[in-house]
């Protein structure tokens, strides 16, 4: 079975990764790297402590079963793992290219602002899509980058954005 994104319940998303870091769990210092790898493992070697700090993020998202095909971004259409990335629509059109310049190089490059995400809020904020498997959670698991970010946009948008058409 496929699922896919169906809603969100509005509560503020907090972030697990900040609270452990902040308590010391992960990190430098710790056993557990700061990292979606390092968080799993810590979870995995204390259930119980790791089910207490995920019910401190009172934001739940919701899913669907979907076809073969996606999964699905804000836009209605499928997610391309290296090419799809989430974005805030308050800062960045979707269905803009985005070009990515980052200190991590296979993130860099050309992406399309396909989604959203409850997390991205801001400009510079970007989630990419890696894919689903060992492989693109490993690429996820540890993917933090810093850089710049140019987002493409055809001629007169910019002056057609300002006069609020």
């Amino acid at each position: 079975m496929r699922i896919g994104y169906a809603g969100q319940n509005g509560h503020p998303y907090t972030g697990i990764g900040s609270v452990m870091r902040s308590r010391g769990l992960v990190g430098p210092g710790t056993p557990y790297a700061t990292s979606m790898q390092g968080l799993m493992e810590y979870i995995h070697a204390n259930p119980d402590q790791g089910r207490a700090i995920m019910r401190e993020n009172k934001s739940y998202v919701f899913f669907r079963e979907i076809g073969p095909d996606g999964p699905y971004g804000s836009l209605g259409v499928p997610v391309r793992a290296r090419d799809s990335v989430a974005a805030d629509p308050a800062f960045v059109p979707l269905g803009a290219p985005v070009w990515l310049s980052l200190d991590r190089a296979e993130a860099s490059g050309l992406w399309i602002a396909q989604d959203t995400g409850g997390a991205i809020k801001g400009a510079n904020r970007f989630d990419t899509f890696w894919g689903a498997g060992a492989q693109a959670r490993q690429v996820a698991g540890g993917m933090t980058g810093r850089g710049e970010a140019l987002i493409l946009l055809p001629k007169g948008t910019l002056a057609r954005l300002q006069q609020g058409q």
